[in-house]
C-alpha cells in the first residue's frame, strides 16, 4: 500500500510545469527536467500524473477551462465579452505557448482529445449558444441561426489564426471586438 502521496510534491510539480509552459513552452515540458527541478523522482511524478500531457492539460483546464463571460444584456455586448475573454486566454503566455503542443497531442491521444473538447471547446460553444438563445428570448433575434457551430467557428477561428499564423497582424483587444461585431452583423442581417 505504501505511504500517502505528499500533496506538496504535486503542487511543486504543477508550479514548475506552469512556469515552464509560460516561459519556455510546451516542447520544453519534460518529466526528467521537472522531477530534477522539484527534487523528486519519476515514480513520484507518475503516481500523480499519467503523462506530461495530462499534467499540461490539467494546468490549462485549471487556468482557463469552464470560465464564462458575464452576460451583458445585449447580443453585441455578450459577443464582445466572449471575444475579449477569448483574447485574454489566447494571449496569456501559458496558453499561447502551450496550445500547439496540446493540439498536436489531441491528434494521437483520444483521452486527451476528449478532455480538451469537454474542457475547452464545448463550454465556449455552449456560452455562445447561450448568448444567442438569450438574444432570441429578448427579441433581438427573430430566431436562432440554423448552424450555431458556424457562428462558433466565426468567433474562435480568427483568434486562432492571429495566434498561430506567422503574420504581422497582432491579436489585440480591438481585433477581438471587431470579430464580435462582424459576427453580430452576420446574426442580425436577416439573411
Amino acid at each position: 500500500m505504501g505511504r500517502p502521496a505528499d500533496p506538496a510534491i504535486g503542487r511543486a510539480l504543477r508550479e514548475a510545469a506552469e512556469e515552464t509552459l509560460a516561459t519556455r513552452g510546451y516542447s520544453e515540458l519534460k518529466v526528467d527536467r521537472l522531477v530534477r527541478q522539484v527534487g523528486t523522482t519519476r515514480a513520484a511524478f507518475h503516481r500523480r500524473y499519467q503523462s506530461i500531457d495530462h499534467l499540461a492539460l490539467e494546468i490549462l483546464m485549471a487556468r482557463f477551462g469552464g470560465r464564462k463571460a458575464e452576460p451583458t444584456g445585449s447580443l453585441l455586448g455578450d459577443l464582445i465579452a466572449i471575444q475579449v475573454k477569448g483574447f485574454r486566454m489566447f494571449t496569456d503566455p501559458t496558453f499561447a505557448r502551450s496550445v500547439l503542443g496540446i493540439l498536436a497531442v489531441t491528434q494521437g491521444d483520444l483521452e486527451i482529445r476528449e478532455h480538451y473538447r469537454l474542457g475547452f471547446v464545448a463550454p465556449r460553444r455552449e456560452v455562445i449558444r447561450g448568448a444567442i438563445t438569450a438574444a432570441v428570448e429578448r427579441g433581438e433575434l427573430a430566431r436562432e441561426p440554423e448552424d450555431t457551430e458556424y457562428i462558433c467557428d466565426l468567433l474562435i477561428g480568427p483568434l486562432f489564426a492571429r495566434l498561430l499564423l506567422p503574420t504581422t497582424n497582432e491579436l489585440d483587444e480591438d481585433f477581438a471586438r471587431r470579430t464580435a461585431e462582424t459576427v453580430y452583423r452576420e446574426l442580425t442581417s436577416g439573411g
